[in-house]
C-alpha cells in the first residue's frame, strides 16, 4: 500500500484510499490526518528548512497510524513548480526512437535546460495507428530536479519512502473528474488554495492547460 501526501505552505495532509468489502470493487477513504505548520518552513513551493518539515511529517505520521504500518507515499508536487501541457510529435520509423523524438520536442516548449529537470509522458495516441512523420499528441509533465530532490530528501529524513511523485493539477483532475467522463468535454477546474488559486483545463481525457495566480481563499 502507499499514502498520499500534499506538502503545501501551511499543512501537511496525509491520506490513505483502500479498497471497499471484497463484494464491492470500489475505493474509500480509509484514514486522513493533518498537521499544521509554521511560516518560513515552505516557501514558493520549496523547503527552506527541511530538518523542521521532516519532524512534522513524522508528527504527521504518528498523529494518523501510531504505529506506521505502511511507509510507501505518492508525493503531490506543487503546480507552481512543474509544467504540463499537450504537444505534438512526428512519429519516427522506429518505436524506440519515440522517446528521443519527445525529449526533441519537450525543449521547443519548457522554458529549462532539461538536464536540470525530470520528464515523464504519456502518449495520447496508439503508436500503432499512426502512420510515420504523422503528429501523435504526447502529454509531457516536467519538474526542477532540485524541487524533487529536495521534496524527496525531506519525506526520507521522516522515515517515508517515496513510491512515485505527481503533479498537482494531475492529482486534483483525478479526484474530482468521475470516472467515465466522455473524452469530448470539457472540464474547467478552480483550486482555491491557501496562498493562491489555480485554474485547470481538461479536454480529451487529459489536461489541457493549467495556470496559477497569487489570489487566495
Amino acid at each position: 500500500r502507499a499514502m498520499g501526501l500534499d506538502l503545501s505552505e501551511h499543512v501537511l495532509r496525509l491520506m490513505e484510499i483502500r479498497r471497499g468489502p471484497f463484494y464491492r470493487r470500489t475505493l474509500r477513504m480509509f484514514r486522513y490526518s493533518e498537521q499544521r505548520l509554521p511560516d518560513g518552513i515552505v516557501v514558493a513551493g520549496e523547503f527552506k528548512k527541511p530538518e523542521e518539515a521532516a519532524v512534522h511529517l513524522k508528527k504527521l505520521m504518528q498523529k494518523a497510524y501510531g504505529r506506521v504500518s505502511t511507509r510507501g507515499v505518492v508525493v503531490s508536487l506543487p503546480e507552481t513548480r512543474t509544467f504540463i501541457k499537450v504537444i505534438s510529435v512526428k512519429k519516427p520509423q522506429k518505436d524506440e526512437d519515440i522517446r528521443a523524438a519527445i525529449v526533441n520536442e519537450a525543449e521547443l516548449h519548457i522554458p529549462m535546460p532539461m538536464q536540470d529537470l525530470y520528464l515523464d509522458w504519456q502518449l495520447l495516441d496508439d503508436p500503432k495507428t499512426i502512420l510515420v512523420g504523422k503528429p501523435m499528441s504526447v502529454t509531457i509533465g516536467a519538474a526542477p530536479k532540485m524541487v524533487v530532490d529536495s521534496y524527496a530528501a525531506t519525506v526520507e529524513a521522516a522515515g517515508l519512502i517515496p513510491v512515485a511523485f505527481e503533479i498537482e493539477a494531475q492529482a486534483i483532475v483525478r479526484c474530482v473528474i468521475p470516472a467515465g467522463t466522455p473524452n469530448d468535454k470539457a472540464v474547467g477546474i478552480i483550486d482555491f488554495g491557501a496562498t493562491r488559486s489555480s485554474f485547470i483545463v481538461y479536454d480529451k481525457g487529459t489536461i489541457q492547460f493549467t495556470v496559477s495566480i497569487p489570489l487566495s481563499g
